[in-house]
Formats: structure tokens, C-alpha cells, sequence
């Protein structure tokens, strides 16, 4: 429950946790034991993009006030309960309308001032703080050094969670090449990372599992430069994001794997 000019905003999950329309709803009400009207809209909904489906949070305020909406999103494919945590921009309208922004929800964004009391403004469109940066290479043509069984190269670049490309072997020097279709500039890449072969019954966390790879860009598929060395990494990022100190500009990306396993949508942004 939020408490926002004298009144009470209540949230709740909605069921459907397996399905991308999973969302949070909220009533309100002006004293915190009811009674509660329902908002007219869902108030955190996310049923396309990567990750999906945006229900079961909390809403807090950060050191800026800025509010900001955590929730669940879907994968539900080594285990029914798969899931990721996300982050989405929050607030009330004018109207004092609660609003959680999960517009490219899970593309890049700038954290806002620290001052700013509101930190986007109840749209369909992107927040404020979105970056601008779009995915360079959906469905784009794609080699691989090999593939296991059905996960076949173009499933990395479907832009969606449940889909993965995986080698066929667990041996080093692997790799996967997008091909952009033209020079762009590229600000950031995100690599993720799938669970293949592990056991679907298992619910915790994995303990001491990392990738180690390295990225090379190329405008002409010939001539290829270092964009990211994560050779010695031994952090486990399951999504890995990592945006250029200096922009690049290339048509192909290249990542070449030094601790085998599964990668899932290597993104050019």
C-alpha cells in the first residue's frame, strides 16, 4: 500500500502468473482498511518485448522521491516459477492517477536527477529517462560456430526470454556472429544468459556459475577490433549489460565464448 495526498493506494497481483498478461491492479481508497474503488487501467502491465509480464511487486520512493515499481516477469520454461526481477519508472498523474511506466521497460534508461520528484509522466510512451536506443539486430541474419539440437542461432535474436541459441559443445572458442544489415552506431550491448541443462526442480539460486567471452566489431566482416573483454570474468551476470565509454560504429558483432554456455539474444543497441 502507497500513501499519496491523503490517500490510499492498495496493489495487488493479479493471478495468471504463467501468462505475458500477468500484471499488478490497485484500488483506492481515503482510509487504509477501505473501502477501495479499482483504477480503470492495470497499473503494472508489460505484455510484449523480451521479458513480459510485470506482476507480484512493490512500489517504493528512492533518496529523490522519484518512485519506482519492482515486480516479476515471465519465463516459465525450466520451471513453471521461472522468473526475472524488473524495475520500472512510477508515480501519480495530475490526476492523481497511480502509474508504473513499463514502456521499453527493458531497453536502456538514465537514472533521474536526484532532485526530481517525478520521475516520468503516465504515457504509453517511453519514460522521460529512456535512452533512445533500439535493438539493432531483431531478426537479423545470424552464424554460429555450432548448434545443439533445436536451439537453433536464430532464436538469439528473437528478442524474446523463453528462446536461446546454445553450442553444441562446451568447448572453448565457440561463438556467434549478427549480422546489422548496415553500419550503425552501437552505444551498448546486452548478452543473456539461459539455464541449459540444469535441473528444472532446482528453485534456488545456482552458486558459482559465470560466463567468460570476448566481443569484436567489424564494419566489413574482414577487419574485427576488441569491443568487450570479459575473458577473465568470473562475476555471475545472467544479464549482462554494458554500455561503450566511446560508441562504436559496425555491422557485425561477434562474440566468441571462452566458458561455454547457453547465450540468449546477444543485442546491439
Amino acid at each position: 500500500m502507497t500513501k499519496h495526498n491523503g490517500k490510499y493506494y492498495l496493489q495487488y497481483g493479479a493471478p495468471g502468473t504463467e501468462f505475458s498478461g500477468y500484471a499488478d491492479g490497485v484500488v483506492v481508497g481515503d482510509d487504509p482498511l477501505g473501502p477501495f474503488t479499482p483504477q480503470s487501467d492495470p497499473f503494472s502491465y508489460k505484455p510484449g518485448g523480451f521479458a513480459r509480464g510485470a506482476g507480484h511487486g512493490a512500489t517504493f520512493q528512492d533518496k529523490g522521491n522519484n518512485y519506482w515499481h519492482v515486480s516479476t516477469t515471465v519465463l516459465s520454461v525450466k520451471n513453471n516459477l521461472e522468473r526475472r526481477i524488473s524495475i520500472c519508472p512510477a508515480g501519480f498523474d495530475k490526476d492523481d492517477v497511480m502509474f508504473c511506466n513499463t514502456a521499453f521497460g527493458d531497453y536502456p534508461h538514465y537514472l533521474p536527477d536526484a532532485t526530481a520528484v517525478e520521475s516520468t509522466i503516465k504515457s504509453a510512451a517511453p519514460s522521460a529517462y529512456f535512452a533512445g536506443w533500439m535493438l539493432l539486430n531483431y531478426n537479423k541474419p545470424v552464424t554460429v560456430s555450432s548448434t545443439l539440437g533445436s536451439y537453433t542461432a536464430n532464436n538469439a535474436v528473437d528478442e524474446s526470454i523463453k528462446t536461446y541459441w546454445s553450442a553444441a559443445t562446451a568447448n572453448k572458442e565457440e561463438w556467434i556472429q549478427t549480422d546489422l544489415g548496415e553500419v550503425n552506431t552501437v552505444n551498448a550491448i546486452q548478452v543473456n544468459y539461459a539455464d541449459q541443462d540444469v535441473d528444472s526442480s532446482f528453485l534456488g539460486k545456482l552458486l558459482g556459475v559465470y560466463h567468460q567471452y570476448k566481443m569484436y566489431y567489424s564494419e566489413d566482416g574482414k577487419k574485427w577490433k576488441i569491443l568487450i573483454d570479459k575473458s577473465g570474468n568470473k562475476k555471475d551476470v545472467p544479464h549482462d549489460y554494458v554500455e561503450l565509454a566511446t560508441p562504436v560504429q559496425a555491422r557485425f558483432i561477434k562474440l566468441k565464448i571462452y566458458t561455454c554456455l547457453p547465450v540468449s539474444l546477444p543485442s546491439a543497441g
